[in-house]
């Protein structure tokens, strides 16, 4: 229905803003093109293979789990750039807690905010 439609779309945009503009900008940051490429090749791994199936089970766990790690800064400054301009940072525990309900520990962050 369009509620779900409209969640679905929310729910991306967040989740993209983070992943595809907000950490790779981060790791260029902290560290130059050799970390904007770190990070691209283990957030790559993750979207590729960073799913369980038999053959691939712990790189695709190593995977996620790094993915995981390099984004857990990034998910939150991507939480506090959407929340300060929206005004509504003052939420900030009911964010928290949005977030913590989601089974990513970095998705629910922007998508939460957003």
């Amino acid at each position: 229905d369009r509620s779900a439609v409209a969640r679905s779309a929310i729910e991306s945009a967040a989740e993209n803003l983070s992943d595809g503009v907000i950490a790779p900008a981060f790791w260029f940051l902290a560290g130059g093109l050799p970390g904007l490429i770190v990070y691209k090749v283990v957030n790559t791994a993750d979207s590729t293979i960073g799913y369980r199936t038999p053959r691939y089970e712990y790189f695709g766990k190593a995977a996620a789990r790094m993915d995981d790690v390099m984004n857990w800064i990034p998910a939150r400054l991507t939480c506090a750039l959407i929340a300060l301009p929206a005004g509504v940072a003052g939420a900030w525990r009911a964010i928290a807690s949005d977030a913590a309900q989601h089974r990513s520990p970095n998705a629910g962050w922007p998508e939460a905010a957003m």
